[in-house]
């Protein structure tokens, strides 16, 4: 077969293909699978359950381990605090420190909202 194709390739002639031949093979590629692109979309819809365990998993996990770390942290500190201070007059201070933060913030919103009153005013009284 190879030597029949190699002489036909060096004299110069070729065979003529059928068109019914050109239109099967066409029909046959096009009817294949072909290699799709890879899409996120797709990797999610087919992975759901795997992918919904996972990171109900890496959540477990980080939950422990920030759990471990704030409980060795604040431990020490609240041994150290009830020793040097009474929770009560900290309670206090905190909630100073609260109403404080609110009255600045109450404040502030004060003066936007009369400032975009004043620019509403401007822009009706131009038209």
């Amino acid at each position: 077969m190879e030597e029949i194709l190699s002489k036909k390739l060096k004299q110069g002639t070729y065979t003529i293909i059928d068109q019914d031949f050109k239109d099967r093979s066409k029909r046959f590629i096009l009817a294949s699978s072909q290699n799709k692109r890879f899409s996120i979309k797709d990797y999610i819809e087919n992975h759901k359950l795997s992918l919904s365990i996972s990171f109900a998993a890496m959540l477990i996990v980080m939950g422990s381990f920030e759990g471990i770390s704030y409980l060795k942290n604040n431990t020490s500190q609240l041994a150290s605090r009830s020793k040097t201070e009474d929770i009560s007059t900290e309670s206090e201070k905190l909630n100073i420190d609260i109403q404080l933060k609110e009255l600045q913030y109450f404040n502030d919103s004060n003066n936007e909202v009369a400032t975009l009153l004043r620019e509403v005013r401007n822009f009706e009284s131009t038209q």
